[in-house]
Order: structure tokens, then C-alpha cells, then sequence
């Protein structure tokens, strides 16, 4: 009997293709920033990574920043999404949709409740940056989607806190947002 449980659902000849989106384009006239945080629990400090980019994929900017003192991955977090729609308000965006891949950011960022959270200071400044914008949008996405944001994420450090990327894109960040667009199927 276990055998046959076990054999039940491993038939190859009815598997279909998986097809995965890295990155999907927001609609015309929109731009998408990405943010992600990276986190070092050993010595509290943190950094962000911040892509702005067009409905065609196109990196308009990104900006990436090191923290020196950050209480834990869900400020790091929230610092992230609040550097993302900096850069967004820098760049004169005016209808935003925001992907972080923290989805307690996410739902705290949407909802009324921020004010209540461990990040409520950065909560209240990221709603003000909000109102900034003709339209805004709030998304959770998955790891998967916000490999640029990520990667930008890695780049600061205590001797290099603020790093920016306007128009003369390095070839790292042009390289992962050009795979970012492309559908893999597996």
C-alpha cells in the first residue's frame, strides 16, 4: 500500500512546465520601486536596496544605504521601503507601486495599524512619502522578484554608506534586471 501512495502522484508523463516571472512591469505610466534590507544580528546594523524602474523594465535609478544601528530585520525592513519611496519622490514619480518581499512591512504599510508596531516611526514617514504620489500601491512579492533590490541590499558598508545609480547603471545591476524580466520555465 505504501508503494502505491508513494507511485500515486509521481506520474512524469502528466507533469506540466512550471513557468516563474522574475519581475513583472507595472502598468504604463507607472514606475515600480523594489526594496529589500539585508540584516546582521551579530552587530546590529543593516543596510537597504532600493530599483526604481518603468513598465518596460527599464532601471530609471537605485540607491542602496548602510545603517550603523538597526534594532531588527523588520526595521531594517521598513527602512527599505521608505528609502525605496525616497528615491521614487527623487526621481519624480508620480504613480508608485512598491514590492517589498517582507510581508509583515507589506500588511503593516497598508493597514492603520503601523502605529501601533515596533516600526512605527519609520511606518509614519513612509505613509507621509505616500501622499506624495498621484498613486500608490503596496504589493508583497516573492524573494524571486526583488533579486535587483537584493542585490543592492549587499553593497553598502561602514566605509561606503550611501551608494546611488542614476543613468550610468553598473553592469552588475543592468545584468540581473535584464534576467529579472525574462520568464524562466522549469
Amino acid at each position: 500500500m505504501l508503494e502505491d501512495f508513494i507511485g500515486s502522484g509521481t506520474d512524469t508523463s502528466s507533469r506540466q512546465e512550471v513557468t516563474r516571472v522574475r519581475w513583472s512591469g507595472p502598468p504604463s505610466g507607472w514606475m515600480k520601486v523594489n526594496t529589500d534590507a539585508a540584516f546582521s544580528l551579530s552587530n546590529s546594523t543593516g543596510s537597504t536596496g532600493a530599483v526604481l524602474r518603468d513598465h518596460s523594465g527599464s532601471v530609471r535609478a537605485a540607491a542602496a544605504r548602510f545603517y550603523p544601528c538597526v534594532s531588527d530585520a523588520l526595521m531594517a525592513e521598513a527602512l527599505a521601503v521608505r528609502d525605496g519611496l525616497i528615491l521614487a519622490a527623487e526621481q519624480e514619480a508620480t504613480r508608485v507601486v512598491l514590492e517589498t518581499d517582507n510581508a509583515t512591512v507589506a500588511t503593516l504599510v497598508r493597514s492603520d495599524d503601523g502605529f501601533r508596531s515596533v516600526i512605527a516611526g519609520v511606518w509614519h514617514e513612509i505613509r507621509e512619502l505616500s501622499l506624495s504620489f498621484a498613486s500608490f500601491i503596496c504589493t508583497h512579492v516573492n524573494r524571486e522578484g526583488n533579486e535587483a533590490a537584493h542585490l543592492c541590499a549587499r553593497r553598502p558598508s561602514a566605509s561606503s554608506p550611501v551608494m546611488s545609480w542614476v543613468g550610468d547603471l553598473p553592469n552588475w545591476l543592468m545584468e540581473v534586471a535584464n534576467k529579472d524580466c525574462n520568464v524562466e520555465s522549469y
